[in-house]
This record gives structure tokens, C-alpha cells and sequence, in this order.
């Protein structure tokens, strides 16, 4: 099932019976945002499996999401705090303003729209995965507060951004986003923003991201791909495997 949410933007329903989003270029090259088996269950498997390990070594609460979309990394995280009682830091990059506005008039409780109840289907999703409540609720507060950021396009808005400790490199491909899987400049993003400890969740697996991250002494954790996807990784810096 598709249709559209935005001249640039289409909503598909995946394997699990959860939303993504597909962006088209202005040459007409297309990229969904999601395994078609599956948008909400892949997040879970790459990302918040990564967190989780973060938050349970006792690395400090605070992440760094590269691309917005639909927010289920950004939600997950969230919904990860809210089922630790902590709080944290997240700052999520989004290029798109219509992705940023469209949340935060979500969270603020505004009327509905079409990216709202995508979001409202997503959040009443995650608040059953982890048994919790008013996970838009916790937004609107995160939003408020400074503890959820939502900032422009990455690696240029990430001015005053440091030591994180969880990062969801979920970019676009190489295909939308060649400046962001280079290795000199992947380097060079990601260096000046990681702490001491980190984890480094992304979908991708790429020779020129798995020697970027050997050099900054990260290393990498061997999974089974998701639903036979080609393959995803999981990097940790200063934590025994």
C-alpha cells in the first residue's frame, strides 16, 4: 500500500504492518527508508538492540540520530528511557524541515495530519513493544526540555554536539547521500563526536565504513542480516563484546 504525504515523499506499509517513507530525487531516483519486511521490526532489531547494549554497560544516555523520517529511532529511545527512568540526550538530524515541523506539531498535540497519524500508529506500536504510556507525552516533554534536539542537516548543524555515546548512522544511502559514506569524510564526521565509550548502529555495511571505524578502535559485532538484507553493523568502542 502506498500513497502520498509530500511532493517529495511516499507512505508505504511494510511486512509488519508498520509505516516508511520513500524519497524522491529530483533526477527521479528513489530510496525507501525501511526494509519492505518490515519498518518497525528492523528498528528494533538494529537500533535498539544497539542502545540497549549502551545503556546496560553503563555508557552515558546520550545519542546522536542521523536522519528523522517517521522518528522510530528517536521514539525507541525514548521509549527505552522511559522503561529505565533516566533521562538523556538525543540530537536528531533531519534535512527535511517538513520532517522536523511535522513532529514537533505531533508532539505538541496539534491537529491531526497525515505524518500524525503515522506517528500516532508508530507510538501506540512502541508503547505496546515496551509496555508503556504516552510516548508522545514524553516527546512533547523531551522537546521542551532540551533533551530531545531536533537540528538541520548532519554533519553541518551538529555545531556543540560531543561525546556521544549512541549513534544511529541511519543516513541515506551512498546513492542519496555520497558525502556522508566517504571514508575521508566519514572519518572526519565522526571523529570529533563520539566519546570514550560508543556504539554505532547503521544498516549499512560497507568497506569503507568498517575501515573508518577499525581506525577509530572501534569494533565490530557480528549479527545475522536482517530478513535477508545484505547486511547492517554494530560497532562498540571500549566495551567487551
Amino acid at each position: 500500500m502506498t500513497m502520498a504525504l509530500h511532493p517529495e515523499l511516499e507512505i508505504f506499509t511494510t511486512a509488519d504492518g508498520s509505516p516508511t517513507l520513500s524519497f524522491r530525487r529530483s533526477d527521479g531516483y528513489i530510496e525507501k527508508m525501511h526494509h519492505t519486511g518490515g519498518a518497525l521490526t528492523e528498528s528494533l532489531y538494529i537500533y535498539h538492540h544497539g542502545l540497549k547494549k549502551a545503556l546496560e554497560a553503563g555508557f552515558p544516555a546520550k545519542v546522536i540520530s542521523v536522519g528523522l523520517g517517521l522518528a522510530y529511532n528517536e521514539l525507541i529511545t525514548l521509549a527505552e528511557f522511559m522503561k529505565r527512568e533516566v533521562r538523556g540526550k538525543i540530537w536528531s538530524f533531519e534535512t527535511m524541515p517538513f520532517l522536523r515541523e511535522s513532529f514537533e506539531s505531533w508532539a505538541d498535540g496539534h491537529a491531526p495530519t497525515e505524518y500524525a497519524a503515522l506517528l500516532d500508529d508508530i507510538a501506540l506500536r512502541l508503547e505496546a513493544h515496551f509496555e508503556i504510556s504516552d510516548l508522545r507525552g514524553r516527546a512533547k516533554q523531551a522537546l521542551a526540555s532540551g533533551e530531545l534536539e531536533l537540528r538541520g542537516p548532519f554533519p553541518g548543524d551538529a555545531v556543540r554536539v560531543d561525546s556521544a555515546a549512541v549513534i544511529f548512522y541511519d543516513a541515506f544511502s551512498n546513492k542519496m547521500t555520497p558525502e556522508l559514506w566517504n571514508e575521508t569524510e566519514l572519518r572526519n564526521i565522526l571523529e570529533p563526536l563520539i566519546g570514550e565509550q560508543v556504539v554505532l548502529c547503521t544498516y549499512a555495511q560497507t568497506g569503507a565504513l568498517k575501515r573508518v571505524l577499525k581506525a577509530l578502535s572501534f569494533q565490530l559485532e557480528k549479527r545475522p542480516n536482517f530478513r535477508g538484507k545484505r547486511g547492517s553493523t554494530l560497532a562498540v568502542k571500549n566495551l567487551k563484546l
